[in-house]
């Protein structure tokens, strides 16, 4: 029932538990298994997420474009005694909770609609609050994660693709998030869009929606600067989506689907071409790039 030709293997990263030594994977045909890493790596606990939770295929959410479904993306994360994924149930929850060494359900989210394809939730602080972040099939979600409202929506914004494209995981730098799409973003019949968001108690507030955007890979928020890469590398501004350069040394290397930007422990930016070239640059609003 699913587009088994658009993926070839697993999209979720393993993540390890240092304390109990149990290693976590979510493979793209919904297998969740915890692995004991200090005993030959026998299965602990396991369940195939489709089997348990009867999962639909993903809706077509925009008329005339393409309902595909490429599967299980969501990492596992780690959080007091649990282990997090995005399920996308819209009957059970689409965030699901459960305890990290017996696998029962702990708790599911107040949302329940289908997932995305981003590499699934993370963490953001709220006005102290704990709480994650998601990029689901239709919107942006912050929920909460502080005790006795664990799962409770906090506040959510739309941010529909056509082609059912939410892949690109929002980027959080302490209050805002950058989320970036391609393919008609909420409708708008353009190449696509990106946009930082303030999260604050009150809600979401779009500061910004612009060119340019990365049709697979999140963003980088640095230092009051976004790192988006399509094509080209491009730095805007976090505040203003004001673009300040676009990298002139890689013109004609197609990122494609998009690069990869990471921060270096010295301060640099490092990101990788679609046709395997990486890249070192300056950060800041004055581009120097050295192949």
């Amino acid at each position: 029932d699913f587009d088994e030709g658009g993926y070839g293997g697993p999209s979720a990263t393993p993540t390890f538990d240092r304390e109990s030594g149990l290693l976590y994977t979510h493979g793209i045909d919904g297998d969740f298994r915890c692995l004991d890493a200090r005993n030959g790596g026998s299965v602990l606990w396991q369940m195939n997420i489709y089997d348990r939770y009867k999962l639909p295929k993903n809706p077509e959410i925009w008329r005339g474009t393409n309902d595909s479904d490429h599967g299980c993306n969501s990492s596992p994360l780690l959080y007091k005694g649990w282990v997090i994924i995005e399920v996308g149930c819209p009957k059970r929850g689409t965030i699901i909770a459960y305890d990290k060494r017996t696998g029962q359900e702990a708790w599911t989210s107040e949302l329940k609609t289908w997932a995305g394809e981003t590499p699934g939730p993370h963490f953001i602080s709220v006005e102290g609050r704990p709480c994650l972040v998601t990029l689901t099939l239709e919107h942006l979600v912050v929920m909460r994660l502080d005790t006795g409202h664990e799962g409770e929506t906090l506040s959510r914004f739309p941010w529909k693709a056509g082609w059912n494209q939410n892949i690109a995981m929002p980027a959080v730098d302490g209050k805002r998030v950058l989320l970036t799409g391609y393919h008609w973003i909420n409708g708008a019949r353009n190449d696509g869009a990106s946009a930082v968001h303030d999260i604050s108690l009150k809600g979401i507030k779009q500061l910004w929606k612009a060119l340019p955007c990365s049709k697979a890979n999140g963003g980088t928020l640095y230092r009051g600067y976004a790192y988006i890469g399509s094509d080209n590398l491009h730095c805007v501004d976090m505040l203003t989506g004001k673009r300040h350069w676009m990298d002139p040394d890689i013109t004609g290397d197609d990122f494609g689907c998009g690069a990869t930007v990471i921060i270096t422990g010295d301060d640099k930016l490092l990101y990788l071409s679609e046709k395997n070239t990486l890249y070192l640059a300056e950060p800041g609003h004055r581009a120097s790039t050295y192949r």
